[in-house]
């Protein structure tokens, strides 16, 4: 009898203590507390805003700021640009900005030929299974007709972005010009000053600070989390 309870005995305390012990995020500042959780297993992670960075994040502020330029055709009616972007120093790009546009000034002798081949657009390419933060926009049209394109996601210096669940890995359209008046041409589209833009990486967030003049934007700084 006494060897049974000897037995008993340890594996009541050893059930009574798993049972009181119970892993999980213990920091009362993490999106994923958990008031029940008493042993730390690093699980915990934080909210993350446009322009800013806690708990352990990296900013990385460019000495030479990155800019996009126009190069011009030889009959000067359109322009191209593009920028990569190597976000983790590995050599490979990770996002590529690609440009279009076409020369106001010659717009009327453009025209005589039909629309544009060109339109003013501008688009990012995630690349290495990066992801793009965006915004899926509606418009309507005739007969009661609906649909929806999606947009990189303009965000303000502040604004939050870690609870947003819309990512892709495909090229998206910052903006995109086009001859219609019911297609949205998108939110980064006419504007300027600083506006941000969110990537992802297996979960970890990143923005990039952008200053948009002429279309195009020049990048300031980028940020990322850890």
């Amino acid at each position: 009898m006494r060897i049974l309870f000897t037995v008993i005995i340890p594996l009541i305390i050893c059930v009574l203590i798993s049972s009181c012990n119970q892993e999980g995020c213990t920091d009362m500042l993490a999106v994923n507390y958990s008031n029940d959780a008493n042993i730390e297993n690093g699980s915990c992670f934080y909210p993350f805003y446009a322009g800013e960075i806690e708990h352990g994040g990296v900013i990385l502020e460019l000495k030479n700021p990155l800019e996009m330029s126009f190069v011009w055709d030889e009959e000067y009616l359109y322009g191209f640009a593009e920028m990569l972007l190597d976000l983790d120093a590995d050599g490979n790009p990770d996002l590529n900005f690609s440009a279009t546009t076409y020369n106001d000034d010659s717009l009327e002798t453009i025209l005589q030929s039909g629309w544009p081949e060109y339109f003013n657009h501008l688009q990012v390419i995630p690349m290495n299974d990066y992801e793009i933060l965006f915004n899926p926009i509606s418009y309507y049209y005739g007969g009661g007709g609906s649909g929806v394109k999606d947009f990189v996601y303009k965000l303000h210096e502040g604004e939050r972005i870690d609870h947003i669940g819309d990512w892709s890995n495909i090229s998206l359209p910052m903006y995109h010009e086009n001859p219609s008046e019911i297609i949205p041409f998108g939110p980064w589209y006419g504007i300027t000053g600083v506006h941000y833009l969110s990537f992802r990486l297996d979960e970890k967030l990143g923005w990039i600070k952008c200053d948009m003049h002429d279309g195009l934007p020049t990048i300031y700084s980028i940020g990322f989390n850890q």
